[in-house]
């Protein structure tokens, strides 16, 4: 019941992800199978003690499990790229394809949590945006709002790439 719920509202918040809504029709069937096969293992282990029948569910039960453990997480892994896999490429989109040129003043002047620019390695970045999203806190980017921020950037993240990426993703212009 939860689960068709939530599959329902995933469908109308990103249409419906065909590969997720498959994996998900595949897994009912399988547990339904696995709780079926446990009852009749039990009941083969305490009320009619067959050890014949036991040693034949005993491993149909195991492999039911693992094969419901490994589709559960092939329909949560599939939910999860529905739902988040465009967002977090379009969160990556430049926004400026062209870079525009400010001088250092005009970048002091968005010294702001609402209004942050700033300059790192010769170029400018609205990073106001990411001032919420960023993982180490918003105080971080807060202390780079409005000033070359540099060698602050550099020090924590040089040669990373997904913070290259975000921070790519800021870019506004080049410093003149």
């Amino acid at each position: 019941m939860v689960a068709k719920s939530s599959g329902d509202s995933l469908s109308a918040a990103v249409g419906l992800p065909e590969e997720h809504a498959e994996w998900g029709n595949n897994l009912v069937p399988l547990a339904v199978a696995l709780v079926l096969a446990t009852i009749l293992l039990a009941l083969f282990t305490i009320y009619l003690r067959s050890d014949f029948l036991i040693r034949i569910f005993r491993p149909l039960v195991a492999l039911l499990s693992v094969a419901t453990i490994a589709l559960t997480i092939l329909v949560g892994h599939s939910g999860a790229e529905a739902v988040w896999k465009d967002r977090y490429a379009s969160a990556k989109v430049p926004l400026a394809l062209s870079l525009d040129q400010y001088t250092a003043e005009e970048v002091s002047r968005h010294n702001s949590a609402t209004d942050c620019w700033t300059i790192v390695d010769g170029f400018v970045y609205d990073v106001t945006t990411f001032t919420r999203r960023h993982p180490g806190g918003s105080k971080n980017i807060e202390k780079m709002c409005g000033v070359n921020s540099t060698e602050d950037y550099l020090d924590e993240h040089d040669g990373q790439r997904e913070p290259k990426e975000w921070l790519e993703s800021l870019k506004i212009g080049s410093l003149k």
